[in-house]
């Protein structure tokens, strides 16, 4: 029993003190031009101009892999009026979990996912609504040094908007990380 005890202990100082070597925490900062894509069941799909600027902070675990929390704010203009409507321009707020890795085989690239929750407001209206949302971006590191590293990023996003046939936005933006 007694060694059992000493050998489990020692397995969780080996585990801890490996995670505690290349635990760090960072933040990221990065501007994003989208395009904002929207299809209801009888209508036309409609394309419309989005940017949103975003923050996160980071729990690295590891080399290749970390956690965090995201926040951002968005603000997306009004589709033209091709095929009769339009689908009004909006602005909101925006939160998410995110999971990162580093691909250790093609040590320039980096793969992110998020699961995301935004509050937005229907511009010149009153009307407000909730959309949760699924992240996808995959990344390249065009620089990194002891403190700092800028990825070039294609952020994807699906929303779960249950009137809309399709509902994303895709972009592209380069990340900021200060260690």
């Amino acid at each position: 029993m007694k060694i059992k005890l000493i050998s489990l202990a020692y397995i969780i100082f080996l585990s801890t003190s490996i995670f505690a070597s290349d635990l760090f925490v960072d933040g990221s900062f990065g501007i994003t031009p989208q395009a904002q894509l929207s299809a209801f069941n009888t209508q036309n799909m409609k394309l419309q101009p989005k940017i949103e600027a975003e923050a996160s902070f980071n729990l690295n675990y590891l080399e290749y892999f970390k956690t965090g929390l995201s926040a951002g704010i968005v603000y997306a203009m009004a589709s033209d009026l091709n095929g009769g409507w339009n689908y009004p321009g909006f602005s909101g707020f925006e939160t998410g979990l995110e999971i990162r890795m580093t691909m250790p085989i093609f040590d320039v690239l980096d793969f992110g996912g998020s699961l995301d929750a935004g509050w937005y407001r229907y511009n010149l209206t009153d009307s407000m609504f909730f959309l949760p949302s699924v992240s996808l971006y995959p990344a390249i590191r065009i620089f990194e040094d002891e403190h700092t590293k800028f990825l070039i990023e294609i952020p994807v996003r699906y929303y779960f908007h249950r009137q809309a046939d399709l509902f994303m936005s895709a972009g592209i933006r380069i990340n900021t990380v200060i260690r």
